[in-house]
C-alpha cells in the first residue's frame, strides 16, 4: 500500500511496483507452496510478514486513488469479482518474499542511501532555497496521511527491491528470432462473430421449494453468518482540538512580525549588482580578482570586457540560476562576488552592491495569520501534554466520557463495527476503516473497558470503549429467508445460462446447427463487425473476458466467456484468420526486440521468485485470504 501512496509524492520506483506485479501473476498458482501456518499472517517471509488488514488497507487505498485519479471507479464487491484482490495479494506475496530474502543476505538499503534519496525528491524541497526542507517534507507526508517512520521505511523497501531487480536482470537480449515471432502474432488478424445469452434467454425458473431453500441455507453458512459485532465510543484527540484554548498575547505576535518580517511578511528582497561579461574563462578569472579586490572596471580601460552592467532584480528576474543563487544566498553580503559562469560561449561575473529590502505588509494585515500559526505551534504543545496524561486517566479507571471531559474534547458515538473495521453491511467506516490498530485494539478489550489509546497518522491519538459485544452468529432460515433465495434464484439462474451456452456451442460444433441459426433460435441477433481484430487492435465491442480464448482458437472453432454483464454467457465464433505479409513481420519484429526484452526480464525475474519463497520459507494463508475476499461479496 505504501509504494502507491510514495508514488503519488514521486514516481521513480513506479515501474519496479508493475515489475512486481507481473512477477507475482506469472508464478501465482503455478507452486502449491502455500500452507495454512501463518498463525495471525496471511503472508510470511523470513522476517517480514502482512496480515489481513494490511491487504484490507492495500485495498482501500487502491480503490480511493482510482476515484481520485479519476478512472474506473470499483466496489468492494467488484473487485473481488475482478480479481483485483487476488492480484493485489500476489504483488504482496511477491514483495515480501523478496524484502525477506534481502534482509536475510543483507542487501538492504543503508540508513544513509534512503535519506540521499529523499533528500532528492522535488516534493520536499523548499521552494525558495532549491534545498531539502524539513517543514516542507513534514507537511507533504501529513497530505499524504503518512508518517515520516512509515515513508522511510517504504523508501528502503523500495530501494532494496530495485537491488534485487537490478541484479536478476543484468543484460539480458532476447534472440532475434522472438521477435518475428511476436510480430506475427501482433499483425495476425481475426473476423468474429458472436450473440449473448442471459436470464431472458433462459426463461423463468422453478421457484425452490422448501427443501430446497433448507438445502441451499445449511451448505452456505459462512455466507449467511453476521460476523461479531462491537458498538464503541470513540475520542479522536487533535491538536486542533486545543487551538479554541489557546489565546496569543499581542505583544508575542508582534515579536513574532518583528523577527520574520523580512523573510515571510514583505515582498521579495531585490539585488543591485555589478554585472560583467568576458569572451573567455581566462579573463573572466581576471575580472574576477579584480572586483573581489574592490577595482572599478569600465569597457574603455578593461578591453578583456565584452560587457559592463550595473543592475537591479528580484531572484526571479535572473534566468542564470548559479547567478541567482549565489547574488541570494542568505550569506551573501556588499562586495560579494559570484562567478565565473558560462553562458552561450560568454563567461559571466557579478559583485554585489547592496541588499534591497522588500516593502514589509503592516502589521494588521498579517495578524491573524500569525496569531493561527502561533495557536497552532502551542496546540501541538498542549496535545502532547494531554497525551502524556490519557494513559494516567485510564490507570485512575475513569470512563471515555470522564476523560472526554477532563480533556475537553467530544464523544463520538459509532455504530456496531465488525472485526475488519467496517459496518455489519460491509460499507467503509470513516476514521476506523482506515485505523486498523483502532480495530484491532477494540477487537481485544473487554465489554465496558477502554482500549489503549493509538496514534493515527501525525498529531492525532484515538481512545475507544467498548459499549456492547455482538457474538458472531448465523441467523435462522425465516428470518433470512428472502435473502437466501436470492441468492439461491441468482446462483441457479447463472447455472441455467452456462448450461444453455455449453449445449448452442455444442450443437454449433457438432453441425447440427450452424451459427446464426443457434443465435436465430434464442432469439438473438448475431454481431458480425466490419472490421476485422487482430492482438494490437481488438476494440469491436468483444466481452474482454473473451479475448484469449478467442485469439487460442482456430478457425471455426466457437468459445463461451462471460459476458459483457454479470449473468450472462457470449458465445464467439472465429470466422477467418489472416497470416501477416512478410513486410509487416519485418517492420514489426525491430520495435518487439525492446518490449521483449522487457518480458525475458520479468521471465528472469520470475524464476528467481520463486527460488527466493523457497529460501525464506514462505508461507501464505489462502483460506484465510478466501474468508476475506467472502466477508467483502457476501451481502448481509
Amino acid at each position: 500500500m505504501l509504494t502507491m501512496m510514495r508514488n503519488m509524492l514521486r514516481s521513480k520506483f513506479s515501474g519496479l511496483l508493475f515489475l512486481l506485479i507481473i512477477i507475482s501473476m506469472a508464478v501465482w498458482g503455478t507452486t502449491d507452496i502455500f500452507a495454512p501456518s501463518t498463525g495471525g499472517n496471511i503472508i510470511k517471509a523470513g522476517d517480514r510478514a502482512l496480515t489481513v488488514r494490511d491487504i484490507d488497507r492495500t485495498l482501500e487505498f487502491f480503490l480511493s486513488r482510482q476515484r481520485n485519479e479519476g478512472g474506473t471507479v470499483l466496489t468492494r464487491e467488484q473487485a473481488v469479482e475482478q480479481g483485483v484482490i487476488d492480484q493485489l495479494f500476489a504483488v504482496e506475496a511477491s514483495r515480501t518474499a523478496n524484502l525477506g530474502y534481502a534482509s536475510q543476505i543483507g542487501a538492504v538499503a543503508t540508513d544513509a542511501a534512503v535519506l540521499a534519496d529523499i533528500q532528492k525528491t522535488p516534493a520536499f524541497q523548499s521552494e525558495i532555497t532549491g534545498a531539502f526542507d524539513l517543514d516542507t517534507y513534514r507537511l507533504a507526508l501529513r497530505r499524504a496521511d503518512l508518517t515520516p517512520t512509515l515513508y522511510e521505511q517504504d523508501v528502503k523497501d523500495a530501494m532494496t527491491l530495485s537491488y534485487i531487480s537490478g541484479a536478476a536482470n543484468g543484460a539480458l537480449q532476447p534472440p532475434s528470432i522472438l521477435g518475428r515471432i511476436r510480430a506475427i502474432q501482433l499483425a495476425e488478424t481475426r473476423t468474429v462473430s458472436w450473440f449473448t445469452v442471459d436470464a431472458d434467454t433462459v426463461g423463468p425458473i422453478e421457484p425452490p421449494s422448501d427443501a430446497d431453500l433448507a438445502a441451499y441455507y445449511e451448505a452456505n453458512q459462512a455466507v449467511f453468518g453476521v460476523p461479531e459485532l462491537r458498538t464503541v465510543d470513540v475520542i479522536s484527540l487533535s491538536a486542533d482540538d486545543f487551538v479554541h484554548q489557546v489565546a496569543v498575547p499581542d505583544e508575542d505576535l508582534q515579536t513574532f512580525y518583528e523577527a520574520t518580517k523580512a523573510q515571510r511578511f514583505s515582498t521579495p528582497e531585490q539585488r543591485s549588482f555589478t554585472e560583467v561579461v568576458a569572451s573567455n574563462e581566462a579573463d573572466a578569472r581576471i575580472l574576477f580578482g579584480k572586483m573581489a579586490g574592490g577595482a572599478s572596471l569600465s569597457e574603455s580601460t578593461d578591453p578583456e570586457l565584452v560587457s559592463l552592467s550595473e543592475r537591479t532584480a528580484l531572484r526571479s528576474d535572473l534566468v542564470i540560476e548559479a547567478l541567482a543563487e549565489g547574488l541570494f544566498a542568505p550569506t551573501s553580503r556588499e562586495g560579494s562576488v559570484v562567478g565565473p559562469v558560462e553562458q552561450d560561449g560568454l563567461w559571466i561575473v557579478a559583485r554585489l552592491n547592496a541588499v534591497i529590502p522588500g516593502d514589509p505588509f503592516p502589521f494588521e494585515d498579517v495578524r491573524s495569520t500569525i496569531a493561527g500559526e502561533l495557536a497552532v505551534t502551542e496546540a501541538e504543545g498542549l496535545y502532547f501534554n494531554a497525551t502524556a496524561e490519557i494513559q494516567s486517566l485510564i490507570g485512575a479507571g475513569l470512563s471515555l466520557r470522564e476523560m472526554a471531559e477532563q480533556l475537553g474534547v467530544p464523544v463520538i458515538r459509532r455504530l456496531p463495527i465488525a472485526e475488519n473495521g467496517r459496518t455489519r453491511e460491509g460499507g467503509p467506516y470513516l476514521g476506523l476503516t482506515d485505523a486498523p490498530e483502532l480495530v484491532e485494539e477494540i477487537f481485544g478489550t473487554p465489554e465496558g473497558f477502554v482500549t489503549n489509546p493509538v496514534e493515527y497518522g501525525e498529531n492525532v491519538t484515538l481512545i475507544a470503549e467498548v459499549q456492547a459485544i455482538a457474538e458472531a452468529y448465523t441467523p435462522p432460515l425465516e428470518e433470512i429467508r428472502e435473502q437466501v433465495e436470492a441468492r439461491y434464484r441468482a446462483e441457479t439462474m447463472n447455472t441455467a445460462v452456462q448450461a444453455l451456452a455449453d449445449d448452442l456451442r455444442e450443437r454449433v460444433v457438432s453441425g447440427a446447427v450452424d451459427f446464426e441459426a443457434a443465435a436465430d433460435g434464442v432469439g438473438r441477433d448475431l454481431v458480425v463487425p466490419d472490421q476485422a481484430i487482430s492482438r494490437a487492435n481488438f476494440d469491436v465491442g468483444l466481452p474482454p473476458s473473451s479475448l484469449q480464448a478467442v485469439f487460442s482458437a482456430s478457425e471455426d472453432n466457437v468459445i463461451t466467456a462471460a459476458g459483457p454483464l454479470p449473468g450472462q454467457v457470449t458465445l464467439v465464433r472465429v470466422n477467418t484468420i489472416t497470416a501477416p505479409t512478410d513486410e509487416e513481420i519485418e517492420f514489426l519484429s525491430g520495435a518487439e526486440l525492446p518490449r521483449l526484452t522487457s518480458a525475458l526480464q520479468n521471465d528472469m525475474l520470475a524464476a528467481l521468485d520463486s527460488q527466493v519463497r523457497d529460501a525464506v520459507g514462505f508461507e501464505a494463508n489462502t483460506a484465510a485470504l478466501e474468508a476475506y475476499k467472502t466477508s467483502i461479496a457476501t451481502p448481509q
